[in-house]
């Protein structure tokens, strides 16, 4: 009868001890009942229990004051055992690996290659564009070196075609010269001697008769006065008093030249 006494009285506390072989779970051995029946290895709540497999007893000869003492006990033990259990199932849930999985780890190769081509792909393009740039400068400079070479031999070409002009010029100046100057008049004739200097300081001397032309006395300082005079314009003056001698279809008689006559070559050009 002790054992229905626990019952009541642990349905009356509102335990969880209405059965009497639960409180094995929560004790020792509460020496309450006289036999032990040792429970099976699936309980779960025993295998979480550290320490000796507990037993079920049946109580037998124990006061209420003493059941009612084992009885607060088995609760508070309860109590205590459930706060372990729901701590237990509110603990924190095992933290996943920080390595991805292998589609993700998959996905971060391919990401990486992608940039990879990405920079290699953009290194070409400005290597390239740099060689565009290299060869469009070297062509210009060419370019450039071939139009100042054609300019230069240009140039060249120009400055030799207008100095052989200009050798053709004077020896056209110096052959029709040669065709207008007379021979030098004989001993026995009226003759007129010309002292005729020159701008690098010469004197050139002939004699002319009063009847040749100024025109031949100009010839006859283009053919002494030589390239100096050939290439450049000038006339003959007479200084005391001054005189300018430029008809040269004039004779000298007509002139008035006669006897003695000294004249100066003077420059008229800027060259």
């Amino acid at each position: 009868e002790p054992c229905c006494d626990l019952y009541k009285m642990g349905a009356a506390m509102g335990s969880l001890f209405s059965e009497c072989k639960r409180c094995s779970a929560l004790v020792d051995q509460c020496d309450l009942c006289p036999a032990t029946v040792r429970q099976t290895d699936d309980d779960p709540l025993l295998r979480r229990l550290p320490g000796p497999r507990p037993h079920e007893y049946q109580p037998t000869n124990l006061s209420e004051a003493e059941l009612l003492q084992h009885a607060l006990r088995l609760s508070e033990l309860e109590v205590a055992n459930q706060g372990h259990l729901a701590g237990a199932l509110m603990a924190d849930p095992p933290v996943a690996s920080s390595e991805g999985s292998p589609q993700e780890e998959a996905l971060e190769r391919a990401r990486l290659r992608e940039e990879q081509q990405a920079e290699y792909e953009e290194s070409l393009r400005i290597d390239r564009e740099r060689a565009a740039e290299k060869a469009l400068r070297q062509k210009e400079e060419e370019e450039r070196q071939r139009q100042e070479s054609e300019e230069l031999e240009s140039k060249v070409k120009q400055a030799e075609a207008e100095e052989q002009a200009k050798k053709e010029k004077m020896t056209q100046i110096l052959q029709e010269a040669q065709q207008m100057l007379p021979p030098e008049p004989a001993a026995d004739e009226a003759i007129l001697q010309f002292l005729i200097r020159t701008p690098d300081g010469r004197r050139l001397k002939r004699a002319f008769n009063s009847e040749n032309t100024i025109g031949q006395v100009y010839a006859f300082v283009l053919i002494e006065g030589g390239e100096a005079l050939q290439s450049r314009s000038f006339r003959l003056v007479e200084t005391m008093p001054r005189r300018t001698y430029e008809d040269r279809e004039q004779t000298l008689a007509a002139a008035g030249l006669k006897g003695q006559c000294t004249l100066l070559v003077e420059v008229t050009d800027d060259h």
